[in-house]
Parts: C-alpha cells; structure tokens; sequence
C-alpha cells in the first residue's frame, strides 16, 4: 500500500498454509539459512535436528503457490561446511530456490568451531574464482559478486579472525558501530 518491500531472513520453521499463503501475498522475498548441502552438516551447525529437511520443505511449498515471492537460501562460508559448498548450488536449483547466496562469518571465535583456517579461505576463494553457475542458470547466486570483492574488499588475515571487511573500512576510513 505505502510502497515498501518486506523481505525476512529464518532460520526455518514449519510453515501453516495459513502462514504460506500471507507470506506470498505480502513479502517480496524469503530467504532461509541453509548452512549445508546435507542434514548431517546443517542441523549440526545449526544445532537443530530435522532443521535442513524442514527448510527444503518450506522452500518447496512457497515455490508450489502462486506468487511473485522470491525464495532463497543464505549460506553461511564457514570451517564445516567449506569444502561441499559447490554442491550447495545444484541443491537450491532441486528445491527450486530463486537464490542462493554465499555469506561471510563475522564475529568472535574463542573455540576456533566456525572460522575458517587460512587454507581453507584460499580452497574457497579458488573455488569462487573458478566457479561458474552457469550450469544453474535458474538460481542466482552471488558468486560473480564475491568473485570481484576477494582480495579488493575481503581479506583472508580479515576473514580468519571474523573481520571480513576490517582491513577496507580502516582504509577508506568507514565507520561502523553495531551492537
């Protein structure tokens, strides 16, 4: 009415037809955490069992009614799930997923259980540079777009400690205060 696109960001629930069907007439676009391309590497991170197969379901049931929602997958790059993202892309073109988008970790990691380690960044930046979705050409991703910040925006020593873009704001002198 007033113009303004509402878009949400879950972790997953199970969706009511109820809930589906205000969902589709009222938000512009949905997107889900799916940190993994298998159950045992999401609901792990996600410490939630039945988690992954519940945010598929949900996906498949918003893409089956009738609307102009767009539905995606968030996914987070981090130490657990690094090595099988490439296969994160063909699961979101079964599901249906509009997009599918790769996120950097940031914040603290005493533990050392999500971060990851300067090899593995370098696995995934070579991946990114040499992937190519175009075999998925259904599902957007945001690959050419990290494609062009590595190196210029994030930084592995940046990334490895949960700082992805520390190094670029004090260069160019941008503030950032969030809780």
């Amino acid at each position: 009415e007033n113009g303004i696109k509402v878009g949400i960001i879950s972790e997953g629930s199970e969706l009511a037809d109820p809930m589906a069907d205000q969902l589709r007439r009222t938000v512009k676009w949905l997107r889900f955490s799916l940190d993994g391309p298998t159950a045992e590497i999401h609901d792990s991170i996600r410490h939630t069992p039945g988690l992954f197969d519940l945010v598929l379901r949900s996906v498949r049931k918003l893409k089956l009614l009738p609307s102009a929602l767009q539905v995606g997958l968030n996914c987070v790059v981090q130490k657990t799930n690094i090595a099988s993202l490439p296969d994160m892309i063909p699961l979101a073109e079964e599901a249906g997923a509009d997009t599918l988008l790769f996120k950097l970790p940031h914040g603290d990691d005493p533990k050392g259980t999500f971060l990851p380690s300067p090899e593995q960044w370098w696995c995934f930046t070579d991946w990114v540079q040499n992937s190519r979705a175009r075999r998925y050409p259904r599902v957007k991703t945001n690959l050419e777009e990290l494609r062009l910040l590595l190196g210029r925006v994030f930084q592995e020593r940046d990334v490895v400690h949960g700082r992805p873009v520390r190094s670029f704001y004090l260069k160019h002198g941008i503030r950032c205060f969030a809780p």
